[in-house]
């Protein structure tokens, strides 16, 4: 869930980012990596949806069940290695999706443009929680179905129907008259590196992606803590809707001011923020209090997800060169990423001791309970 895509990111982010920077077609740079990819996506998210049955049918085969595995073994097993096909073919329209809107959308409104564009997705996300997680046990292949027909709808009328303008003719990869690989690479890292603003740039990335590696554990937390998939789908559908609402009040705000003016305040005020969160390592409260504490901990932290979320795309379009963006974006994906995956790989070790360690303690501690 964390590692592989993260390692995927690390080695496919920089080729597919730089191709699509230096690319040049009839139809733009963006548009066909995401056009021929979409089949693959939404029939790897079917595959997902089905696995299931998948590893029912090769768990009866002669070859997987001489091995003596087991049903949920295998059943792990297929749901990992679709997974891990969605994640592959996702790459080609995960990196190059934001690059997009760079180059086809006026800067002057393009925080208000993502403003919408977060609305649609905030208004998508009551429904959601409402009506989808609570059955995401008990569904998961009709869900996961669903989500390939309208990826591959919506991707292709999006491909079909926006278009790209005109690039200048990209410049060739060379040094002192060599070409190759070595000179690529060094190119890529010269240029990325060749401000020390965008060291400072790439480094507080990886710090944050150090940190969300642990947003994995985010639902285990509130399902430890007492609350049901009903209160979870409740609480981040009521979140949903704030975001559906002032999504666009917070790009006008981004348009209005430096989006890094801004970035700079609202990260002060998380670190501020964050903290409270620590109140159940310390005291233990019963389900009916930690639903009031767990919507009290979301209302508060609303305007500043909301905040940051609408200036932190406006301030990297300010920040990196617009004739390079796909290449510094991958680059500081391949940061982020390569610290998220050596996060995770740390999350799921003191998990798994923390978990062994609490098998063998009383629950009647506070600290050992919420583990």
């Amino acid at each position: 869930m964390t590692s592989i895509p993260c390692t995927l990111n690390v080695l496919m982010n920089p080729i597919i980012s730089t191709a699509s920077d230096r690319y040049r077609s009839r139809r733009g740079r963006r548009i066909p990596f995401m056009l021929y990819a979409t089949p693959f996506i939404a029939v790897s998210l079917c595959l997902v949806g089905i696995s299931p049955d998948l590893a029912q049918w090769l768990h009866r085969t002669p070859f997987v069940h001489a091995t003596g595995l087991s049903a949920a073994a295998v059943t792990i097993g297929a749901m990992a290695v679709t997974l891990v096909i969605f994640r592959f073919c996702d790459m080609f329209i995960g990196t190059v999706f934001w690059y997009f809107f760079n180059d086809v959308v006026p800067k002057v409104f393009m925080a208000r443009f993502l403003g919408l564009f977060r609305m649609v997705g905030a208004g998508r996300a009551p429904c959601t929680n409402a009506y989808v997680f609570p059955h995401a046990l008990t569904h998961m292949r009709v869900i996961f179905l669903c989500a390939g027909a309208l990826y591959f709808v919506g991707f292709m009328m999006m491909c079909s129907r926006v278009k790209e303008g005109e690039y200048p003719p990209p410049e060739p990869y060379q040094a002192g008259g060599r070409k190759g690989a070595i000179v690529v690479i060094k190119t890529y890292l010269r240029e990325c590196l060749i401000h020390r603003i965008y060291v400072y740039f790439f480094l507080t990335n990886v710090f944050l992606a150090l940190t969300y590696a642990i947003s994995l554990f985010s639902v285990f937390l509130s399902l430890s803590l007492g609350l049901t998939l009903k209160q979870i789908g409740a609480i981040n559908a009521a979140v949903g809707v704030a975001f559906t609402l002032l999504t666009y009040p917070a790009g006008a705000l981004a348009d209005r001011f430096h989006p890094l003016r801004l970035l700079l305040w609202v990260s002060f005020a998380q670190l501020l923020y964050f903290p409270i969160n620590f109140i159940w390592l310390f005291t233990h409260y019963s389900p009916e209090v930690n639903f009031r504490l767990y919507i009290v901990l979301s209302v508060v932290g609303l305007p500043l997800g909301l905040i940051y979320n609408a200036v932190s795309f406006p301030m990297f379009m300010r920040v990196l060169p617009q004739s390079r963006f796909g290449q510094f974006c991958s680059f500081n994906a391949v940061c982020g990423a390569s610290a998220a995956g050596i996060g995770g790989v740390l999350a799921g070790v003191f998990r798994g001791q923390d978990a062994a360690f609490s098998s063998l303690t009383p629950s009647t501690g506070k600290i050992f309970t919420i583990a």
